[in-house]
């Protein structure tokens, strides 16, 4: 069943690619770019990797003193 899944998902891809040279071109870079930019870059922009909440990890370590206060 994955393969009708897969099939059924690349129908507007293949038609949009038909559809004319200068349309398919057009969806080709977007897909191309569309996977770079949702899967590739999150991963790997940040040097150490996005944490769980999606924010970039923190430059300088703060040490909470006896008091809670930050430093």
């Amino acid at each position: 069943m994955l393969w009708v899944t897969v099939a059924v998902g690349m129908v507007p891809i293949v038609g949009m690619m038909v559809y004319a040279h200068a349309s398919g071109l057009v969806a080709g870079v977007a897909m191309v770019v569309w996977f770079f930019v949702a899967i590739l870059l999150p991963r790997f922009w940040w040097p150490l990797g996005i944490p769980e909440t999606g924010a970039p990890p923190a430059t300088e370590a703060h040490d909470i003193s006896s008091t809670g206060l930050r430093d």
